[in-house]
């Protein structure tokens, strides 16, 4: 994965050399900070462990194998295959915090072997195999159930090629390629999701690219993987290798698989957690590959399957297929969304996306151009479902409206509620409200408006409501622009709807929940206070109102009252409550200061419970994790384990998020809330 040296820039070890306890009387510490272990540095400096035990994990990511010898050396304690109950929280790292590299203890838990297999090296991988299994019988089968993870699976999700030819080498002793994990992946189904091909670009530098899966999966199919393997999930397919492989790989792997029986017909589960579609509600469907191949715009992938139908399926019954929407595959890849450069994805990554979407499009009104116009049940075109995109707004996405218009899409052809794509590029969503799938707000692109309007969209056309777009686009203010266009291209601002509403009266009523900052005598208001603003604690002066109501009352209380919605910033945008019950106020009375977040679109079926303690110095650190989880905020914040769990269990922060916490309170000597220690299972079990 990197270097066993340390760069010029950013030497790997650097946080390590500072001797934490050297003036730790003169800081006003009662105590010394705990250090596990020490140990040399091949420059002469001390390198100084951590709680967390961050060194170890940071010498495994480097493939550092000298100085890993060196540490199990000194401290051969740490490293150990069997679990190790005891009182100190660094007595054996079995499982890693690891959110921030080691800065605190919250974060997801990663046993060593697992960090090993995920990002480090097979130098280090071997050596700590060894260590850890030194003098067991080596006919003994070397597996992690109770951490729920498997060794081929870890490497082979992460394109670990030589990892992976190793275990392969080594089964059944650490592993089998038709072992399933916890999850019920196989390798194969590991190797088919790839992780890392999802991450913006500047996070997959240095990681393994897509030649790397597809050659680990590769050498599992010529070990005797089987193609055809499925992911269940509610008793139903959740996944096949094919549907997997079919979002990123190109064709010779993908004809492989179909040549080694992967059916291209085989329909997976789908649903409001796995795709933000505006027309898909709460419902599940099932899809086949085309479908996912289309949805993740994989040009390789659609032609491919479309050419591998079988010399007995007419290419129209391809082309005509539905879902239970009644969307064709035209539909699907319209409605595609583009990464985000403010997301860490480069220009070229998202101009590839773009082209891919246009490729696509071309190639599937090549083979019928009649398609153009196709409607779903509720009378969508494809061009109402690319007004529905993510990344409508993006100018990087205006070519894609000008090949639909070019290639025959009529703009002015109306679906059930009467709206042209021009409605539909400005509706909100069907909760009323306008959800942001990125930081900020993207301004309009004016040439795909005009190109709308140049293909028989007019700004004078109005829905079965009797809303022309000038109506619904002053319906949210962030869209001051788009009001601006259509006033200037013939949008009459004094019609009124079959409501009595002018679209000035639609103005006046916004409630998204978000404000512009605005001018105010001259002076505009500081970030400060509009920060202030838009936090609001909401009282109840009758308790009774709440009484004896758990997180699911709560949850059917607030989404059925009558709430300023211009004040609940949450509830606007991201659908979450913060509780203050009478547990909670327990928790505070004993100096654990938590809140309970709760979702109210949190429904049962999904994953998790919907709701956690979280300490109330995380508050931003939530707000960003919904905010880059806006298209599933329900799903953002997971728990594996029973609801009642969750009752002295706190939320630790999450992996996507650096340093939770570190800004927001001050504890001293990394004490963590009770509920957050992450050794805390193996106590539980001790005291048991």
């Amino acid at each position: 994965m990197s270097s066993s040296t340390d760069t010029e820039d950013e030497p790997p070890y650097y946080r390590f050399t500072e001797n934490p306890n050297a003036e730790y009387k003169s800081q006003g510490l009662k105590r010394p900070w705990p250090v596990p272990m020490a140990m040399p540095h091949s420059d002469g400096s001390i390198l100084y462990e951590k709680p967390t035990f961050s060194l170890l994990y940071t010498i495994i990511q480097q493939n550092d194998t000298k100085a890993l010898q060196q540490y199990l050396t000194i401290a051969p304690w740490a490293v150990s295959i069997e679990p190790v109950f005891a009182n100190d929280l660094w007595a054996v790292p079995d499982r890693r915090s690891s959110s921030d590299g080691g800065a605190s203890y919250g974060g997801m838990n990663i046993n060593y072997l697992q960090w090993a297999a995920q990002g480090g090296g097979l130098g280090v991988f071997k050596i700590l195999l060894h260590h850890c299994t030194k003098g067991k019988d080596p006919e003994i089968k070397i597996r992690f159930e109770s951490q729920e993870f498997e060794l081929l699976n870890e490497a082979a999700k992460y394109g670990q090629v030589d990892m992976v030819k190793f275990l392969l080498d080594n089964q059944p002793r650490y592993a089998s390629i038709y072992e399933r994990d916890s999850n019920g992946y196989t390798a194969l189904l590991s190797a088919a999701s790839a992780p890392n091909l999802d991450l913006p670009t500047s996070l997959q530098e240095r990681r393994p690219g897509a030649a790397a899966s597809e050659a680990t999966m590769n050498l599992l199919l010529d070990r005797g993987a089987c193609a055809s393997d499925v992911l269940y999930g509610n008793q139903k397919i959740r996944n096949t290798v094919l549907t997997l492989t079919v979002e990123w790989a190109g064709s010779r792997l993908i004809k492989r698989l179909i040549d080694g029986f992967a059916s291209i017909d085989t329909k997976v589960q789908r649903g409001p957690w796995d795709e933000k579609f505006w027309n898909l509600h709460d419902c599940t469907f099932e899809a086949n590959a085309l479908y996912v191949a289309c949805t993740h715009a994989n040009f390789e992938a659609v032609k491919t399957l479309i050419d591998c139908r079988g010399s007995e399926v007419d290419v129209s019954d391809v082309l005509w297929q539905r879902d239970s929407r009644g969307s064709t595959p035209l539909h699907w890849v319209t409605q595609s969304h583009l990464p985000r450069e403010n997301f860490g994805y480069s220009k070229d990554a998202i101009y590839d996306k773009a082209r891919n979407i246009m490729n696509i499009i071309e190639f599937l009104l090549d083979l019928d151009p009649t398609a153009i116009n196709a409607t779903d049940t509720d009378g969508n075109t494809p061009l109402h479902y690319a007004t529905r995109s993510p990344s409508r707004h993006d100018k990087m996405y205006s070519p894609i409206f000008q090949l639909l218009c070019a290639r025959g899409s009529d703009a002015g052809i109306r679906n059930t509620e009467g709206q042209t794509p021009l409605h539909t590029r400005f509706r909100l969503d069907d909760s009323g409200r306008v959800r942001y799938y990125y930081f900020g707000k993207t301004p309009i692109d004016a040439a795909t408006l005009l190109t709308l309007l140049a293909h028989g969209a007019s700004t004078a056309d109005t829905d079965k409501a009797g809303n022309t777009p000038l109506h619904i686009a002053a319906a949210n203010l962030e869209w001051d622009d788009a009001v601006s266009f259509f006033l200037r291209h013939g949008g009459d601002p004094a019609l009124q709807n079959l409501n009595g509403q002018t679209s000035l009266h639609r103005a006046a009523a916004d409630k998204t929940g978000i404000r512009t900052l605005r001018w105010s005598g001259g002076c505009r208001s500081t970030p400060r206070r509009h920060t202030r603003g838009l936090f609001y604690l909401d009282a109840r002066a009758d308790k009774s109102l709440l009484d004896g109501l758990d997180v699911q009352g709560i949850r059917k209380f607030c989404r059925h009252e009558n709430t300023d919605k211009d004040r609940v910033m949450s509830v606007s945008i991201h659908d979450y409550v913060l509780l203050a019950d009478e547990s909670t106020l327990k928790d505070v009375s004993g100096r654990e200061f938590v809140v309970k977040a709760v979702s109210l679109d949190w429904k049962r079926g999904h994953r998790g419970w919907g709701w956690m303690r979280i300490p109330t110095g995380y508050l931003l650190d939530l707000w960003q994790l919904l905010m880059l989880n806006s298209m599933r905020t329900e799903l953002a914040i997971d728990f594996d384990g029973p609801e009642e769990d969750l009752g002295d269990y706190v939320w630790p922060g999450d992996l996507t998020l650096n340093n939770t916490g570190s800004y927001s309170e001050i504890r001293q000597f990394l004490k963590h809330y009770s509920g957050q220690s992450p050794r805390r299972s193996l106590e539980c079990d001790k005291e048991a």
